[in-house]
C-alpha cells in the first residue's frame, strides 16, 4: 500500500528523474526512497491511483517533499524525498496521519483500494547522492525540461574494493571534466536498507536514441583513457546491471510554506 511507502520514507530513487542536483551543492544528500515493482497488466491502474493520491497531497499541503520520481521499462517506480538526517525517518507517520485527517478516511481508503493487486513487491531504503562523485557539466547540453529518458547503471562492488571504486569514480569524473563533456551524471551510494557496496550512475537524455548517440560521442572523445579506467574498475565488481526508463515530473511535489 502507498501508505506504508510514506510511513517509512515519506517517499526513489533512483532515480531517479534526470535527477539534476544544483550546480552549487557540494555536500552529499541523503534521500528516503520508495520503490514499487508493478505488475505489467496493472500499470494503468497504478498510475491512476498515484495521480489521485497526488491530488490529495496538493489539496491538503502534504508536509513532505518528493523531489524526484521516475520509472524503468520494467515497471519499477521510484520516489525520492531529501533528508536532513536520519531523524527524518521517524517523522513521516505523523505527516501521513495528518493527511488522512484532512482528506478523510473514506477518501483515502478509496485510493488505497486502487493500489491493491498492483504490486509485485515494495521496497524502502535510504541512499546518498554523492556530490564528490557526481559530474555537473559547466555548459549542459540539455535543459532539465528536455530530459525525457533516464539510463541507470548499477554497480555492486566486491567487499573490500569500495575505496578503490570511489578513487576510480573520481578519476572518471576528472576525465569528463578534462574533455568538457556537456552531459551531466549523478552517482548514488547505498545506505540503509539496501545492499551495501552498491553504486548507481544515472544519466539523462532526450530519448533512447539520443542517449546512445551521445554515449558513443563521449567514448570517441575519451578513447584509450576511458578504456583504461574501465579495465581497472571492472575487476572490482561482483555484479552489474543497467536499465532504461523515464522521469515523472508530474509527480514531483513540494509543500507550500
Amino acid at each position: 500500500m502507498y501508505r506504508r511507502l510514506i510511513i517509512f520514507t515519506g517517499v526513489l530513487f533512483f532515480a531517479v528523474s534526470v535527477l539534476i542536483i544544483a550546480q552549487d551543492e557540494p555536500k552529499d544528500v541523503l534521500y528516503m526512497v520508495h520503490k514499487d515493482d508493478i505488475k505489467a497488466n496493472m500499470v494503468q491502474q497504478y498510475e491512476k491511483a498515484v495521480n489521485e493520491l497526488y491530488e490529495q497531497l496538493k489539496m491538503h499541503n502534504f508536509g513532505m517533499q518528493i523531489q524526484f520520481a521516475s520509472s524503468t521499462d520494467q515497471n519499477e517506480y521510484y520516489f525520492l524525498t531529501p533528508m536532513e538526517g536520519y531523524a527524518d525517518l521517524g517523522k513521516s507517520e505523523a505527516i501521513w496521519s495528518e493527511l488522512y485527517e484532512k482528506a478523510g478516511e473514506e477518501t483515502m481508503a478509496a485510493i488505497d483500494e486502487q493500489f491493491k493487486g498492483c504490486y509485485e513487491k515494495h521496497n524502502n531504503y535510504v541512499i546518498k547522492w554523492s556530490g564528490e562523485l557526481s559530474y555537473r557539466a559547466a555548459n549542459p547540453r540539455l535543459k532539465p525540461e528536455d530530459v525525457n529518458f533516464i539510463h541507470w547503471d548499477f554497480f555492486w562492488i566486491e567487499e573490500g574494493n569500495e575505496m578503490k571504486a570511489m578513487e576510480l569514480s573520481k578519476k572518471f569524473k576528472e576525465l569528463y571534466a578534462k574533455h568538457n563533456i556537456t552531459d551531466s551524471y549523478n552517482m548514488w551510494m547505498s545506505d540503509i536498507g539496501h545492499d551495501l557496496g552498491m553504486m548507481v550512475m544515472t544519466r539523462g537524455a532526450k530519448d533512447i536514441a539520443d542517449y546512445y548517440e551521445q554515449r558513443e560521442k563521449i567514448r570517441g572523445l575519451m578513447k584509450d583513457e576511458l578504456i583504461a579506467l574501465i579495465n581497472e574498475f571492472n575487476p572490482l565488481l561482483k555484479d552489474f546491471d543497467h536499465k532504461n526508463g523515464k522521469p515523472h515530473p508530474e509527480w514531483v511535489y513540494t509543500p507550500s510554506k
